[in-house]
Formats: C-alpha cells, sequence, structure tokens
C-alpha cells in the first residue's frame, strides 16, 4: 500500500510538472508573438548568416516560430514521464506479474490528471499553431513588400532578399518539430500509446500464463 501511495504522488508529481510547464510555455508564446520581436544585432547577424545573408527585417519571424518548435518539442515529451509511470502502476496491479492494490479512487484520480496534462499540451499545440499562422502572415506580407519595392528599384539585392526571405517562409510552413510534427510524431499521442500499449502487453502476458 505505501508502494502504491507513493507511485500515486510521483504521479501526481508528475502530471502537474508537465501541466505547469505547458501553460508557462504557452504564455510565453502568447507574449512572444503579441508584436514584432526585436531581437539582439548579435542574433541577427548569426542567423542572416546562417541564411544566406538575409535581410535583418525579415528574420524575427523565422526566429520565432523555430524557438517555439524548440520548447514545445522539449515540454511535449515531459508527457512521457507520467505516461510511463501509469504503465508501472498498471503492471503492478495486474494478477498475473505482481497485484497491488489500486483502489477505484487512485483510478479516477489517475486518469483526470492524466488528461489534464495531455489536454494542457494540446491546448500548448494549438497556440504555437496559431503563432506560426501569425508568422507566416507576416513574413508573407513582407515578401509582398520586397517584391513591390524589387519592381520599383530593379535592385539585384532586392531579388535575393525575396528569394532568401521565401525560403524563411517554405521553411516555417514544412518545420515538423515540437508542435508542428505530425501525427505519429505528436507527444500525446505517443504518451497515449504507452500505457494503453502496455496494458494490452500485459493482457498477452496474461493469458499465456493462465492457459
Amino acid at each position: 500500500m505505501a508502494l502504491m501511495t507513493i507511485s500515486f504522488l510521483l504521479f501526481l508529481f508528475l502530471s502537474f510538472w508537465t501541466l505547469d510547464a505547458a501553460m508557462l510555455c504557452r504564455r510565453f508564446i502568447n507574449r512572444l508573438t503579441r508584436g514584432p520581436t526585436v531581437y539582439s544585432l548579435a542574433t541577427r547577424q548569426h542567423f542572416s548568416r546562417q541564411r544566406g545573408g538575409v535581410a535583418f527585417h525579415v528574420l524575427a519571424e523565422w526566429i520565432d516560430v523555430r524557438i517555439i518548435a524548440e520548447i514545445t518539442n522539449q515540454v511535449g515529451m515531459l508527457l512521457y514521464f507520467p505516461a510511463a509511470l501509469l504503465l508501472l502502476i498498471l503492471v503492478a496491479s495486474n494478477n498475473a506479474i505482481y497485484y497491488i492494490e489500486w483502489r477505484p479512487i487512485y483510478r479516477i484520480l489517475v486518469a483526470c490528471h492524466f488528461a489534464l496534462a495531455a489536454a494542457s499540451v494540446v491546448v500548448l499545440q494549438r497556440s504555437a499553431v496559431s503563432a506560426r499562422e501569425q508568422s507566416i502572415a507576416s513574413l508573407t506580407e513582407k515578401i509582398n513588400q520586397l517584391k513591390a519595392r524589387a519592381a520599383v528599384t530593379k535592385e539585384e539585392k532586392e531579388q535575393h532578399n525575396i528569394f532568401e526571405t521565401e525560403a524563411l517562409l517554405t521553411d516555417i510552413q514544412s518545420l515538423k518539430a515540437g508542435a508542428f510534427g505530425g501525427f505519429w510524431s505528436n507527444p500525446v499521442v505517443g504518451a497515449l500509446l504507452v500505457p494503453s500499449g502496455g496494458a494490452g502487453l500485459i493482457q498477452i502476458i496474461s493469458y499465456f500464463l493462465n492457459r
């Protein structure tokens, strides 16, 4: 019983940890996209060199989205910790492995807290996708401005900026990291499959042991 209580409390801690990290990350994303982000000169110079000498004023949206992808990837991975512990609890509560009494109240609380943690990550992903859409719209507008300017000046530098800015836009649209990953790379899907897949494996083992 003591082991079950410790496992339950640890599960609550991991769930709240994931929930808190997701909410803080969502708040950061909302503030990041509240207005144009002003990065330091050194940062803009670094990424300008990395992206073929693109103009400084078109980099902010691309940097924003890359940051969002990185932090949402890290936060999303946190969901695997309560999922893995939930799998261990399921293993411990199965007669075929090692039975530990799991009261109904524990089942309800674990299910609710895991659902809240998963929901917080889903909400975070929606905020990230919304932020990317804003960045795409802003960058598209900058591309149109560059094209209009190039049509008047016909300068080679303007054409270069258009090309590199369009490359930034393509990179943002095709980004598959963090909250922008596909269905099977979604940490919520992966975390849900951990206990459900483990539970299925337990039932298979139990079936063969009881034959």
